[in-house]
This record gives C-alpha cells, sequence and structure tokens, in this order.
C-alpha cells in the first residue's frame, strides 16, 4: 500500500468508530461534532508544524534573521487559532450540554494578567472537557485523523518541496477557510438531529459525508500532484 492509499485507509478507519457509535451505541450529535472538532486542533498542530519547516528552510537559504519574524507568526498563530478552536469548542459543549459538571463557562476563572493569553486559558480548558466528553472508542479516529493529516503534511508538503515555495503568512491564514466551511455543515446536521431526538440516520448520513469530504480531498491533491512533473511517482 502507498502513502495515498494509506491516507484513503486511515480516513475510513476515522469514521469507523463515530459510525458504529451511531449504529450500535447510541452516540448523539454532541459526540459526533466533539469528535470533528478535535480534527481542528489536529490541524493547528501540523500547521504549526509547516510553518516552522518553511522557517527552517528559509534560514538555512537566507540565514538566521529570519527566524523572529517566523517565530513571531507561529505565535500568532497559535493564540488566534488557539482561540478561535477554543470559542468554537465551547459554542459546541454549550450547546450540545455539558453533563453533570454543569456549564464550562461557569467554571472559567479568566486571568486578565494574561492579556490576549487569556484565550490561550480558554482554549485548554475547553481542550481538556472537549477530551473528557469523548467516548473512549473515538481514540482510534482522533489517531487515524492524526495520522491521516501526518500523511498529508509528508507526502504533499515536504516531498513535494512545497515547502520551498510557500511563505508563512499564507499558511497563517489557510486552515480557516476550510474548518469553519466543514464545521458549519456539521454543526448544521447535528442541529437537525437534536431537533429531531433519535433521528440516528442523519448522524450516520454526517459522519459519511464527512468521509466523502476526506476522500474527495485525498484525491484532489493526488490529481493536482499528478499534473506536476516529477511527482506522480510518488502517489
Amino acid at each position: 500500500m502507498n502513502a495515498r492509499g494509506l491516507r484513503y485507509f486511515l480516513a475510513v478507519m476515522a469514521a469507523v468508530a463515530p459510525l458504529a457509535g451511531v449504529l450500535l451505541w447510541g452516540w448523539s450529535a454532541r459526540e459526533i461534532v466533539l469528535l470533528y472538532w478535535w480534527e481542528n486542533v489536529l490541524i493547528g498542530f501540523w500547521q504549526l508544524l509547516k510553518m516552522l519547516t518553511v522557517g527552517a528552510w528559509q534560514a538555512r537559504e537566507g540565514g538566521c534573521a529570519v527566524w523572529p519574524a517566523t517565530l513571531f507568526v507561529m505565535a500568532f498563530f497559535a493564540v488566534h487559532y488557539g482561540g478561535f478552536c477554543g470559542g468554537h469548542g465551547l459554542f459546541v459543549l454549550e450547546l450540545t450540554g455539558r453533563g453533570e459538571g454543569g456549564s464550562v463557562l461557569s467554571t472559567f476563572q479568566p486571568n486578565m494578567m494574561l492579556g490576549p493569553l487569556v484565550f490561550v486559558q480558554l482554549f485548554a480548558l475547553v481542550l481538556q472537557n472537549a477530551w473528557l466528553a469523548l467516548p473512549a472508542a473515538s481514540f482510534w479516529s482522533v489517531a487515524s485523523l492524526f495520522a491521516m493529516r501526518g500523511l498529508a503534511f509528508v507526502q504533499d508538503f515536504v516531498l513535494t518541496g512545497e515547502f520551498k515555495k510557500v511563505e508563512v503568512q499564507k499558511l497563517m491564514m489557510e486552515p480557516y477557510k476550510n474548518v469553519i466551511a466543514l464545521h458549519v455543515a456539521i454543526i448544521f446536521g447535528a442541529g437537525l438531529t437534536m431537533a429531531f431526538e433519535g433521528a440516528w440516520p442523519l448522524l450516520a448520513l454526517i459522519v459519511l459525508g464527512k468521509l466523502v469530504m476526506d476522500v474527495g480531498q485525498i484525491r484532489k491533491e493526488g490529481l493536482a500532484q499528478d499534473h506536476e512533473p516529477g511527482e506522480s511517482s510518488r502517489s
């Protein structure tokens, strides 16, 4: 199995646990949306690694003077994207119900001395609650999504030499468009299932729809590489 075939396999594996959860274990919209919220976090991690790779390449070519600007952009992205994910995760947790522990927002005690880093504090709190709220079986989905994103980083960013062509500032804005579009669709579908309690077919369609999107993205990236001279052999 080549690297792209492995990514297809991981995409399917990432869908197995939520699909089984919906069909066999009675998972609600809450578990599904939280699972896909975790993919936001993974995207942010690999995006930071892309920035670090670009910074290392630019430092090699142009000297260490590029590092301060690169590290500043990375830090800004971490705070801004972390705040974005934290606010989104808080919305999901509050919308779908925290459970016996009560509202997450009610437990948030911001340290104003942190300034803008208070968003990092919020993100850490949401991260903890979102992890505790996930069913144990979803660990395999999170691991598969992490590996799938990691393979995309290696295959489509490192091996193709993309890191030599892109600027760190462009990478900073890259995740937002896809993340927002994906989760608006998922939350809309989850809202429908909450409105019609027990509508498991809708939840199953959300999981399958996400799988189709992942497979389509992998295929799109493969076709783009096939049209680049010398790259098709790596697919």
